[in-house]
């Protein structure tokens, strides 16, 4: 069963979707026209960097929606899922980093780490939502 929306839940989403569709174009954008291109160190920042401000405006945004939930219900179902999320992603990154020291398992990007909360921010919804039935 599907549920209405809620003025939080379509304000996180018109604030995600822009904020997603800018860091898409900014990789694409990278990808397409620098990649093997000669550019001055600082520019190589400015580039280096870019794609990180739209991951940092959705990590306000999630945090936009919890101060934006009137439900507390939703908020402190949100507020766990973020709890539990975080505390997997740190376990996963710390874990591999030992591993890495260990020479077991390749180097992967710090980035990655978002990917990772992601993921685990999806698991975390459904299973909060089961364990409270």
């Amino acid at each position: 069963m599907s549920r209405k929306l809620n003025p939080a839940e379509k304000r996180y989403l018109a604030r995600f979707f822009p904020t997603m569709i800018a860091y898409v174009a900014i990789l694409a954008f990278e990808n397409i026209l620098f990649r093997g291109v000669e550019l001055p160190r600082w520019a190589l920042y400015i580039l280096a960097i870019a794609p990180a401000v739209p991951i940092i405006g959705i990590i306000g945004i999630m945090g936009l929606y919890l101060s934006d939930e009137t439900d507390e219900y939703l908020r402190m179902q949100h507020a766990k899922a973020s709890l539990l999320a975080t505390g997997v992603t740190l376990s996963i990154a710390t874990a591999y980093g030992f591993m890495e020291d260990f020479k077991l398992v390749p180097h992967l990007q710090a980035y990655w780490a978002f990917v990772v909360f992601c993921a685990a921010l999806g698991l975390s919804r459904g299973l909060v939502k089961a364990a409270e039935r």
